[in-house]
This record gives C-alpha cells, structure tokens and sequence, in this order.
C-alpha cells in the first residue's frame, strides 16, 4: 500500500468499514517509515559522508597545473606605519617640573610665516624662575663689585712691585757706579769677581808708599847736610874768629835739630810710583786721590829744595854782607816750614793708603752688595704679595664667573618656558596614541600638566617627505638593500597606490614585541616617492612590497603543489590515472609560487595541491624510506590533500628556511601613485 505524502493521515481513517484496519495500516506505516528514516540516516552517517569526502577528494586530487616557464617576482612584504623622516621633537628644558600654561591646539598647521613670526607653541609656568632670577641678578652683582676690586688690587700691586724692582736695580746701578767711581771699573770687576781684596790691595800700596818714604828720607838728610856745609863754609867767610858752636850757625844747628827730630823717607829726586811697577793700579776717584797726594810730596819735595838752595845763596849774600841776618833767619824757617809740609803730605798718602782708600772702598762694595741682596728681598716681597693678590682676583674672578654662569642660565630657563616653532610642519602630543607605545606617557600632554627636563611636549614632523616604518624579520633582511623600489599601500586609501624607496635599515634587530623577545626584526624605512597625497598623515597604518628581483624562464610551480615527506620537497606527477610522487630541488619562492631548480620539466602535469597523508600513511611510508633508501614514498591516493604543516618552507638563495613572503599575484593590479 503507498501513501500519499499529500493526503492527510485523517482521510484513511474516515473510510467506512475500514476504521479499524485502516489505523492498525497507519500505525505500521508510520513504524516502517522511522525504520526507513533511521536506516537512512545511519546508511549517510556511514558511506555518504565518505563518499562526498573520497568524491571532493578525488576532484581535489585531480587538480592538475601545467608547468611552464615564467618570470618569478622575488619581493619582502611587510606592514608598518606613516612616519615623518624629518620630525623636530619639541623637549622641555626647563629644570625640574614645570607646569604648562598654554598649549598650541593639536593637529595645528605651523606654516614657515608662523616660524617667521616666532608663533608661540608651548608657554611654561616661569613664576619661580623669575624669583630666582631677582635673587641671581643681586648676587652677581656683589660678585662683579668684589671681582672689580680684586682685579684693580692686584692691578696695583702689580705696578707698586714693578717700580720697587725698578727703584732696586735703579740702586744696585749706582751701587754699582760709586764702586766704579771709586776704584776704577776694572779694579770693580776685579773685586766683585772675588779675584783681588781691596783691603789687600791697600796693604800693598801701603807697604810701596813706606818703602818709597825711606828714599825720600835719605835723600833730604843728604840734602840737609850739604846746606850745612854751605852755612859753616859761609859762616867762616864772614869772621874769621872761631866759631863757639864749632863752626856751626845758630841756623844751621836749628836745621839739624829740625832733621834729627822729623825722621823721614823721603827723597828728593822723583820716586818710581807703584802705579808703574807696583802692585795694582787704582782707578776712579781713589787714583785721583793717590795721585793728588804723591803730587803735593811731590811739590814738597820741590820747595823743600828751592827752600834749601835760597838758604845756601842767603847765607853766602849773609857772608859778605849784603843781605841781613834777619833774611838769613826767614830762609832757614823756610826750610823748616818746607820740611814739615813734606812731612805732613807722606803721612797724608800713607794715611789715605793706610785708612781711608781701604775702608771707603769696602764701603763701596758693601752697599753695591748690599744692594743687590736688597733687590732680591724686593723681588721676592713682589712675587708674594703679587701671588696673594693674584690667588684674592682668581677666587673673586672664579665666584664671578660661577655667578654669572647661573645668572645666564636662569635666563635661558627663563627663555625655555615660551617655545617658540622653529620649523614648519603638524603639531602632534608627545602623549598622542599616534607615538610608538613605548613612549607614551602615563600623563596626557595639556594645559595644566606636568612635564618634566627632557621630557617631550610635541612632535613637529615634516608633512612633505614621509616615510613608511617597517618591520623586516631576520630571515629575510639579507635581502633588502639599501634603494630598492617598492610599492606601498595605505589601509585608509585602497585605491591609492605609491611608490617608494629603501632608504634605511637598523643595522641591530629588536624584538617586535616585548612579550616575543623571540621574534626579531630590524626596522626599515621605505621613502615615499614622488608628490605627497594632502591626507596623508603620520601614524597611518600601511603595507610595504619591496621589490628585490625578477627571475626569468624559471619553471614555477603553486606553493600549495608541494609536501615536504621524510625532509624531502615531493610534487605529484600526473601520468594518466595515477599521481606519482617525484623529488624536486627547489629555489627562491613568493607567495604563491616557487623555483623548482630539479624535478620538473616543462609541459609536464602535476597536482596543483598535493595530497593528505594520513598519520598511518606516514608512518607508513616512513617505515618503508627506512627500508628503501632513496625514491619519493608511496602515496595514499585515497588520502586527502596535504595539511599546511607538511607544505615545503619557501628557502633564501642560500638555502636557508623563511624566503621571501612575494607579491600577490592573484591581487587585481591598481595603478601606482608616482
């Protein structure tokens, strides 16, 4: 009996006769159709499924990609941030905490007109600094003064040591010269070198001029004997009594008495002097002296002599009577008289020779040393009162100085609470989200704030030549070089399409994030070329795709076509019904394609994404690589395709896992922004 779906189950129980029947048909057709119900469901949940699945799986499998050759674009993509290359970051300077009391509005245009007009960005709370200055001001002010002082006191005992050095050797000159003057220059050096004693030297002269004496002596006791001849010989002429003195005048006794009485050295004739063949010779004034001496003995000898000659003619004229005896008596007192200056002018030459020239000339010569000793006591009084005053201006000069340091630099603390804008370009907070998280403040930049010295306040970055700060990771930095092109995006643009330029990279990584040391990085910079977007702002999030080459007629295949089984890179060979598994050496990789180097051959079919082994199936096939060295291993057909962790790693040139992510190649190509 077959239902109908569309009757319902109320019209077979209203028939006539039939009700009973007809419920006991309803029931067991409600029984066998859960039954058929059941057995369904059962039947799809054990061979439907894996139908499907075998069915996806063999269209799957059957996927195939023509190898051929193409170009193979190698790039580095990475992801970053807008970034300014020329940004002025604005600090404070000021000492301390300082309280800002304006603030130029974030996100404000400064225009080189505000830079020209020294526009105001940020002005700091300088009530304090101010005080502080007052009191500086005062203080330096009693520092200059006192510095003043110190400076023109020493000025003035430097010119008072100058002239008492001068007035020193001014004295020890003329020392000098009264020596000079006194004994003659060389007689002086002679002396002042130690090489002859003036007290010596006088001895000797002394001892010529005794010795002279007793020349003299003789000859005038010879003298006077001859004019007693002449007396007595007169004497008879004029009587020829005897004479009751025997012969012998009243005068002429009075003569011999006279020399009998003054013993004398003294001669008549002119004596050798010891200027001439005695010891050294005098100079200066104790010559003149000497000289002035020996030329009074000198002249007394010649009196003496004229003296005795008009005794004897006297007494001859006496004699025959034509001069009286009176006459006769005032030659021979002439005589007398002679005798005693020629007496007193040796003693006066024995008493300068003797006295006088050597203790005026050790006086001399004692002041002249005296002097000099003098002098040296006045340059060494200089040298320490100058280097008392000099050490009194240093420490004076030093405070000022100190004083005047701080003064200048309140003023420029001063100065440091208006901040002026320097440089063209957009206002930015230190403390704005657009600023690299480890750099954000805990405190927001505004007015009443808190800043700190060298704390930033604002960022003035440069809106006509941005950049894109990227993170490259250490696998792929060998690749990127300085001035490769690249293509950049930004996220808030998709239509707009730049080019750039690789103009630095870190030569040190760092880690990307601080809880991933791990994962390391060396940040790169991509300029942004050509003319600038008006949007364009700093801290936009972009995508950079830097291009490093272009390999040509290189046979590529899909990335997903390749396994790696046992360590070894596998594609599977289409040949027929059947996929063989074959060993390829692969090369330089992009997104989705990579270099096969070996293996593969053009116009050749393989899989476009390889199959899914089964854990068994690997183990499998592991036991048999064991077994059987060498070849690719066996594969389950009726596996699915192989997961992503079984995919071949894309290699660097040099064979080193973590290539290049590339270019996407499926992306629909939007014109570049140049």
């Amino acid at each position: 009996m077959k239902i109908d779906p569309s009757r319902p189950p109320s019209a077979a129980l209203d028939a006539p006769g039939r009700r009973g029947s007809a419920l006991l048909r309803w029931l067991v057709g409600l029984v066998v159709l859960g039954g058929l119900g059941y057995g369904g469901w059962w039947g799809w949940k054990a061979y439907g499924r894996r139908w499907l699945e075998e069915g996806a799986k063999k269209s799957i499998a059957r996927a195939t990609y023509a190898v051929t050759r193409r170009e193979l674009p190698i790039t580095v993509i990475a992801s970053g941030s807008l970034k300014a290359r020329k940004s002025e970051v604005i600090a404070s300077k000021v000492e301390g905490k300082a309280t800002i009391l304006e603030i130029i509005k974030e996100g404000t245009l400064i225009t080189p007109e505000d830079v020209k007009n020294g526009k105001v960005l940020v002005l700091l709370d300088a009530a304090d600094l101010q005080e502080r200055l007052i009191q500086q001001q005062i203080t330096f002010a009693n520092a200059e003064s006192a510095y003043t002082q110190a400076r023109e006191a020493y000025d003035i005992q430097k010119s008072q040591v100058e002239s008492d050095i001068q007035n020193g050797k001014l004295n020890v000159k003329f020392g000098r010269l009264d020596l000079e003057k006194y004994v003659g220059e060389k007689l002086a050096d002679l002396a002042l070198a130690d090489t002859v004693d003036l007290l010596e030297l006088a001895k000797q002269h002394a001892a010529a001029a005794r010795t002279e004496r007793q020349r003299i002596e003789a000859s005038v006791a010879e003298a006077i004997k001859q004019v007693e001849r002449a007396l007595v010989a007169a004497a008879a002429d004029r009587s020829k009594k005897p004479n009751p003195t025997q012969g012998k005048t009243p005068a002429a006794a009075s003569i011999q008495n006279t020399i009998g009485r003054e013993t004398s050295a003294l001669a008549v004739t002119q004596p050798a002097r010891a200027d001439k063949d005695g010891p050294i010779v005098f100079g200066g004034a104790a010559r003149q002296n000497k000289r002035k001496l020996e030329a009074d003995i000198d002249l007394a000898i010649e009196e003496f002599k004229r003296a005795a000659d008009k005794l004897v003619w006297t007494a001859r004229l006496e004699s025959k009577g034509y001069v009286s005896h009176n006459e006769l008596e005032a030659d021979q007192l002439a005589v007398k008289r002679e005798l005693i200056n020629l007496e007193q002018a040796l003693s006066a030459r024995e008493i300068f020779l003797r006295y006088e020239f050597p203790k005026d000339a050790e006086e001399f010569l004692s002041i002249y040393r005296e002097r000099v000793r003098e002098l040296s006591r006045i340059e060494a009084r200089g040298r320490s009162a100058l280097a008392q005053k000099e050490a009194d201006r240093r420490s004076k000069e030093a405070t000022f100085k100190t004083q005047k340091d701080k003064l200048e630099k309140l003023k420029k603390q001063v100065g440091y609470c208006t901040i002026r804008a320097t440089t063209p370009g957009l206002v930015i907070y230190a403390s704005s989200g657009a600023r690299s998280s480890r750099h954000s403040y805990s405190t927001p930049i505004d007015k009443g704030s808190t800043v700190h010295e060298r704390q930033e306040i604002l960022r003035m970055p440069d809106l006509s030549s941005l950049a894109v700060e990227v993170g490259i990771h250490e696998s792929l930095i060998g690749r990127v070089k300085l001035g490769l092109p690249a293509e950049i995006r930004i996220e808030a643009m998709p239509t707009l399409a730049l080019r750039g330029t690789v103009v630095s990279v870190d030569p040190l990584p760092s880690p990307k994030d601080w809880w991933n040391r791990g994962y390391m990085e060396f940040s790169t910079d991509v300029s942004i070329d050509g003319q600038l977007a008006p949007d364009l702002k700093p801290g936009m999030s972009a995508s950079v795709e830097i291009h490093v080459r272009t390999l040509h007629a290189v046979v590529a295949v899909p990335v997903q076509a390749v396994s790696v089984r046992a360590g070894r890179s596998v594609v599977y060979v289409v040949q027929g019904d059947k996929e063989v598994p074959r060993e390829v050496e692969l090369g330089e990789a992009n997104e989705t394609l990579v270099e096969v180097r070996k293996g593969l051959t053009e116009d050749e079919r393989i899989l476009s994404q390889a199959p899914r082994d089964s854990g068994a199936k690997k183990k499998a096939d592991e036991k048999g690589n064991g077994k059987k060295k060498g070849g690719p291993p066996a594969v389950d057909k009726s596996k699915g395709a192989p997961d992503a962790k079984a995919r071949p790693q894309p290699r660097t040139p040099d064979g080193k896992p973590g290539a290049a992510k590339t270019s996407r190649s499926s992306r629909s190509k939007r014109p570049l922004r140049k």
